[in-house]
């Protein structure tokens, strides 16, 4: 009776065990399906990543070409700009010049006028001394 005992407890053991294994494989199954679960996953938020990625470079780049476009635009702007005023100052400094010049001028003839006149007067007072004006 010992020896049925015993093989009955065996057999009781081997049942618990084998349930235990049971357990245990429906566990794994279930540990192997959530890390499918996960992979796949990882796998959508790596696309995602990766597109995110792939967007935001395009956009920088994007932007840095526009940037670069504006900047480029600008700068040809100022230079023009900075052309017309150049051209403008240059055309009143002549206008300023040539207005001196007929200043100078109009100086000159009054002085000659003027010395004219005295040498004139000077010229009847000593050629009709009798003579008065």
């Amino acid at each position: 009776m010992t020896q049925s005992t015993d093989t009955a407890e065996v057999l009781k053991q081997l049942g618990k065990l084998t349930t235990l294994v049971e357990g245990i494989q429906t566990d794994v199954q279930d540990i192997k399906l959530n890390q499918a679960r996960t992979d796949e996953r990882l796998k959508v938020l790596e696309t995602q990543v990766s597109d995110f990625k792939k967007s935001t470079e395009t956009q920088i780049a994007d932007l840095k070409k526009s940037t670069e476009t504006q900047i480029t635009d600008l700068r040809k702007s100022t230079e023009t700009q900075i052309a017309d005023l150049r051209k403008s100052t240059e055309t009143q400094i002549t206008d300023i010049r040539l207005q001196l010049r007929s200043q100078g001028n109009r100086l000159w003839s009054f002085l000659v006028a003027l010395f004219l006149a005295v040498l004139g007067l000077a010229s009847q007072q000593i050629l009709f001394p009798n003579h008065q004006a």
